[in-house]
């Protein structure tokens, strides 16, 4: 049964929360990169859930790049760790720190670790291999991690991340590192086949405690308590498990089901190790100590796991985590992001789910005066700061992107996609409904305007011009590699791309009128993210990707066509091929690296950085006394441009209302 805190909350009527702040006269302040608390689901498969220090708490990790830690109460802190994919996290056991691994799954595979009491990126590591696991010391001293490769085990201090040793004396492929409680030494499960001992004092592996085991194990999972305490090794091969002899490698019995899972690591009760299978239906079993034991001291030949519950109201075909909070609630994941939980009563399993949409995702804002607009999958608003009033200006179709025209038209759009681009004159009643302008004939990549053309990318290749008074279309480049394009002028294109070679450039000028073409000056192998000034200098602003002496450089660049010369104006030390510019004269805006917003003055040449919220920034609006950022979640961040901390933190409630954090 959920406490009244949380029925309350859920049941919150959000229409009058901004008549409620005004009567109280309550201001919310928000402490830099705090946190967002909702019951709102992941937005992408929920890939751990793991308990806190406590036990009392549990985070979750998803494909969204969000960790979230669930109270008693159901309510979780939201907090964006990454803009990829986390695989698996580790909650030290002595404090706030918690270790994920993240990748692109291509090239990029990170370890990132974070102190969740102050939301501050402690460390990061990067890995050629994917990591296949992470994990503290039983009292947080040492953290371990393990990636595909053989020779690719490490193990480092867990504060400050120093490397204290890369293990190539245990020359297997190892998947899991876990110590006891004095953390002298480690016990290794090597996918390869192997159990090893080793000693973390000599930082060696230990003589003669190498053993042969069942190879390829997934979901490995080491436990027992008492007199067993680490004494067992799980682990799941062709839907089924198996439970080793951690001590000489031997099995001790194996267990077939349907798609198992394994509770995960520190989150079973003391008496053995929990699983699932997951057919359309979910049942759990317990493998008990006492079986195994049995079977360990040959008073048995067998242990049979003990089904505990067949657990209804879970769609089981989308379960794809499991923890046990005790031996009456466990905790599922799935793979649409969302939460269950499946609690013990009466001697039966009822099922609730703990997240519940609260927000409806924000996929593109721009301003007009002191005016933001505000796009969702159905509606186009538009609101402000001070008034905290929203309205509906349009109806949309599934569009994802927007701009505002000259003439305070709307143009719709989708990235990356073949849908039409549509035109809606904005309107008080909100029935707006837009109209075709036309169909690009492959996915649109990029669309910007310059008065009344749009100037737009298809499919990497080519670059069109669309005259929205005279309703014509005309491809005006074509190449390879593109990545964005821009009007400074009514006769000089910019072109952003891949340089193909010596004699080439990463960004060329296309002169309209008769389509000769210049590769400008400037450095980098690769450019995108353009914008231009609205004066007539129209100097040119961009993001290049470089290699200095063999390091991955991303620049922000400033290329000023009268001079024909381009200068750097920051950077970052790793590549990021992903970042927005934003020009709010004096100042170009940037997410670059992803975990704040640099502010650029073109004047004082002076860097400011805007402490991002509790998801990370992807696009921003400039009005005439604020920034406001929106975030990756979904909602929208607001700034005062002369300080670096938000004001505060908007969400678009489903019920078209804003809740403030």
């Amino acid at each position: 049964m959920k406490n009244d805190f949380t029925t309350v909350f859920r049941s919150f009527p959000f229409k009058r929360i901004w008549k409620i702040l005004a009567a109280a006269s309550v201001v919310l302040p928000l402490s830099a990169q705090s946190p967002q608390i909702s019951t709102q689901p992941h937005t992408k498969a929920v890939t751990t859930i793991q308990p806190d220090s406590t036990g009392e708490a549990y985070f979750s990790a998803g494909e969204d790049g969000f960790v979230i830690k669930w109270s008693s109460d159901g309510m979780g802190e939201h907090y964006q760790i990454s803009d990829l994919r986390i695989t698996s996290i580790a909650v030290n056991p002595q404090n706030t720190q918690i270790a994920s691994s993240e990748t692109d799954g291509t090239s990029i595979h990170r370890l990132v670790v974070t102190d969740w009491a102050s939301a501050e990126k402690l460390y990061t590591k990067q890995f050629k291999e994917p990591v296949s696991s992470v994990t503290y010391s039983a009292k947080g001293k040492f953290l371990f991690v393990t990636t595909n490769t053989v020779n690719g085990a490490y193990i480092l201090n867990a504060s400050n991340g120093k490397l204290l040793k890369k293990i190539n004396d245990v020359p297997e492929r190892i998947s899991l590192i876990e110590t006891g409680d004095t953390e002298k030494s480690a016990i290794m499960y090597c996918s390869t086949g192997a159990i090893a001992y080793y000693d973390l004092t000599a930082m060696k592996a230990i003589d003669n405690a190498h053993f042969s085991t069942e190879p390829l194990l997934e979901q490995v999972r080491l436990f027992g308590s008492g007199k067993m305490k680490n004494r067992f090794l799980a682990g799941i091969k062709n839907n089924k498990v198996y439970v080793i002899d951690a001590v000489n490698g031997k099995t001790l019995c194996s267990y077939a089901g349907q798609n198992i899972l394994l509770s995960e690591r520190g989150t079973s009760p003391k008496d053995g190790l929990y699983f699932a299978s997951v057919d359309t239906g979910v049942t759990l079993y317990q493998i008990t100590e006492k079986s195994l034991s049995d079977v360990v001291a040959g008073t048995s030949k067998k242990s049979t796991p003990v089904s505990v519950a067949s657990i209804s109201g879970i769609p089981g075909k989308k379960i794809c985590s499991l923890a046990l909070k005790s031996d009456f609630s466990a905790m599922f994941g799935t793979n649409d992001g969302q939460i269950y939980e499946a609690r013990k009563e009466n001697g039966s399993f009822t099922t609730s789910l703990l997240t519940k949409k609260m927000y409806e995702p924000i996929l593109d804002i721009t301003s007009s005066g002191d005016d933001i607009y505000l796009l969702t999958k159905t509606s186009l608003y538009k609101s402000s700061y001070d008034s905290k009033k929203i309205t509906q200006v349009a109806v949309n179709s599934s569009q994802e992107q927007f701009l505002i025209l000259s003439d305070g038209s709307i143009v719709l759009w989708t990235k990356n996609s073949k849908m039409a681009v549509q035109r809606v004159i904005p309107s008080d009643s909100g029935n707006s409904m837009p109209s075709t302008l036309f169909v690009p004939k492959s996915n649109i990549r990029q669309l910007h305007s310059y008065e009344k053309k749009l100037v737009y990318v298809l499919s990497n290749s080519k670059v069109g011009i669309y005259d929205i008074d005279k309703k014509k279309d005309t491809i005006v480049y074509t190449g390879v590699s593109v990545e964005d394009a821009i009007l400074a002028g009514s006769s000089t294109l910019y072109v952003a791309k891949a340089s193909s070679g010596e004699g080439d450039s990463a960004i060329v000028a296309v002169t309209i009128t008769n389509g000769e073409t210049v590769p400008l000056k400037t450095d980098g192998y690769a450019s995108y993210a353009l914008a231009s000034d609205s004066d007539a200098s129209k100097n040119i602003f961009g993001i290049a990707l470089n290699d200095l002496n063999g390091v991955s450089v991303t620049q922000v660049y400033q290329y000023i066509p009268d001079q024909r010369k381009s200068t750097v104006l920051f950077k970052y030390n790793q590549e990021d091929s992903n970042a927005f510019v934003k020009l709010s004269y004096p100042v170009l805006f940037s997410n670059l690296g992803k975990n704040q917003i640099y502010g650029y003055n073109l004047e004082t040449n002076k860097v400011k950085m805007y402490r991002r919220t509790s998801s990370l920034p992807v696009k921003m609006a400039v009005t005439k006394d604020r920034s406001v950022f929106l975030n990756m979640d979904g909602g929208i961040s607001w700034y005062n441009p002369n300080t670096q901390t938000p004001l505060a933190e908007w969400y678009l409630t489903t019920n078209g209302e804003w809740v403030e954090f």
